[in-house]
């Protein structure tokens, strides 16, 4: 058995006899009611060798190592060219804008604007590096347009760090950079003043908008 998939069924629990299929590559449990607790025991006795696929975060929990680090081998790229596969946040642009609208601290950013601002502008741009066996490391702020908003987007990066997918090639997951423009966009409207925030890939990618009100 070198594959098996038993996602959108309603399991609970994976049976212990899985380690005996010696040589499994990959087993997929997306969309099942194995808790996440189950999930690391499963990979522990699988080992890292077995892509496995489930409803958690990417990078697989080590007590040992950081999902956040620094790697002082890798030199900031000069530029980026677009890879057969970029990484991404898991689960898509949904779960990316999910996670911005339900972690962005927006009554603090929206104290930055006067309630008779009619419209402001401004971005943060980040590169970073999506580790092969996932987490992030090198965050680099390329522009920022304000240091508040500068915080707020290393927080949030931060935050997102066991989500992103590292990019594939040949069918194996390397070290790749990307980068992301956040644009922060205060507006007024109908005298609520609105928060939008925008995390753009400026490789081939769809834009985000998530709006907030503040009366």
């Amino acid at each position: 058995l070198r594959g098996l998939s038993i996602s959108d069924n309603p399991v609970r629990h994976i049976p212990v006899s899985i380690q005996n299929a010696k040589f499994l590559e990959w087993f997929n449990m997306d969309g099942t009611a194995v808790s996440y607790e189950e999930y690391k025991s499963i990979r522990k006795m699988l080992g890292k060798k077995v892509v496995i696929g489930h409803d958690s975060p990417f990078y697989f929990e080590d007590e040992e190592i950081p999902c956040y680090t620094e790697d002082s081998t890798r030199k900031d790229p000069t530029s980026f060219v677009q890879q057969r596969e970029d990484a991404y946040f898991k689960g898509g642009i949904n779960e990316w804008k999910t996670f911005l609208s339900t972690n962005v601290d927006s009554s603090a950013l929206l104290k930055l604007v006067s309630n008779d601002t009619s419209e402001l502008l401004d971005s943060v741009v980040v590169m970073f590096i999506v580790k092969r066996k996932g987490g992030i490391s090198n965050l680099r702020i390329k522009y920022s347009g304000n240091n508040q908003l500068e915080n707020e987007t290393v927080r949030l990066m931060k935050l997102s760090c066991p989500y992103w997918v590292p990019p594939r090639t040949g069918g194996f997951h390397i070290s790749g950079w990307t980068q992301l423009v956040f644009k922060y966009i205060f507006k007024k409207e109908m005298n609520k003043m609105q928060l939008q925030i925008i995390a753009k890939n400026p490789l081939p990618a769809e834009p985000i908008t998530i709006s907030f009100e503040k009366d």
